[in-house]
């Protein structure tokens, strides 16, 4: 991706470290574990929301602030594929378990 520093954290790195140490892991136990939809489509909404806010921004405020609300519209888009995957996961869990006798 690229290489955005805030002080002494790269937060690419932040990102995608937290997307998979926390937040698969927790997609994946609200696909399993919980029964409604709507909790388990939380996370999803949730960063699509922050996600569309946050490329709203990018159009609205002009110069180079508009460039890190667009970078943190990558972050969230990345974060959002990453509940995907988790769905991806359970759905496979969820077929192999009605295939086998």
């Amino acid at each position: 991706m690229f290489d955005i520093w805030w002080g002494e954290v790269n937060l690419t790195v932040l990102v995608l470290v937290a997307s998979v140490l926390f937040l698969l892991p927790i997609q994946l136990l609200l696909c399993f574990k919980v029964k409604s939809l709507f909790a388990r489509l939380f996370p999803v909404g949730l960063l699509a929301v922050a996600g569309g806010w946050f490329l709203l921004l990018f159009y609205a405020i002009p110069g180079w602030d508009g460039l890190g609300y667009i970078i943190l519209t990558i972050y969230a888009t990345f974060m959002v594929l990453i509940c995907g995957l988790g769905w991806g996961l359970w759905a496979l869990c969820q077929y192999h378990k009605k295939r086998q006798p």
